[in-house]
């Protein structure tokens, strides 16, 4: 990808799928990344993957990481996110926005309501 040494890097929905893939990449190539998702342990969402397993997987590979806990869509959270990144690494180089809801349903069947709240 690139070089993202000292790179403070904050990816929003870091705890499965797209985003704990991206917090991989960036760690992989130096950046310094805070994963930050609402499931930081496992089991506390229904489907597998949390902030604590994509941390741990990071660090295991050598990178350097820190999960935060938060739910993107209130103001409060996000404040603190970027806070908890300041106070851990200095200020944010770059941000990944990658949360988004999920329905598992056709497209076709995809209520209007439901793809404004993805």
């Amino acid at each position: 990808m690139g070089d993202f040494s000292d790179k403070r890097v904050v990816i929003s929905g870091a705890s499965r799928g797209i985003g704990e893939s991206i917090a991989k990449l960036f760690a992989a190539d130096g950046g310094k990344v805070v994963c930050a998702a609402r499931t930081l342990r496992e089991g506390e969402h229904q489907r597998a993957g949390s902030l604590e397993t994509t941390v741990d997987a990071i660090r295991t590979a050598g990178g350097e990481a820190t999960a935060v806990a938060a739910n993107i869509s209130v103001p409060e959270e996000c404040e603190a996110m970027v806070q908890a990144t300041h106070d851990t690494y200095g200020s944010v180089d770059i941000l990944v926005n990658n949360a988004a809801l999920m329905y598992p349903v056709a497209t076709k069947d995809y209520q209007l309501n439901r793809w404004m709240r993805t």
